[in-house]
């Protein structure tokens, strides 16, 4: 809580990949058995109990889907209310 209704939240995350599951990176040609992930964002609590947060998050591989790089960093930006 930064105070003011700001806050800020992160995320690092690590998987190891088991037995033949196997990633290969667009561009090279290793073998990789590991992902690891990050986040940070932030967000704003509104008096009226809505939270609006913005945040991006991104990985240190970039791999291929069907069609298209599917681990490309990116921007995400929500708006929220528990009840």
């Amino acid at each position: 809580d930064l105070g003011s209704g700001f806050g800020v939240n992160a995320h690092v995350g690590f998987q190891k990949l088991k037995g033949s599951a196997k990633v290969t990176e667009i561009g090279k040609t290793a073998i990789e058995n590991d992902i690891i992930d990050w986040k940070i964002g932030f967000t704003y609590g509104f008096s009226n109990g809505f939270v609006a947060a913005v945040s991006y998050i991104d990985t240190n591989r970039s791999l291929a889907g069907v069609t298209r790089n599917i681990s490309n960093g990116t921007g995400v930006v929500s708006l929220s209310k528990t009840f």
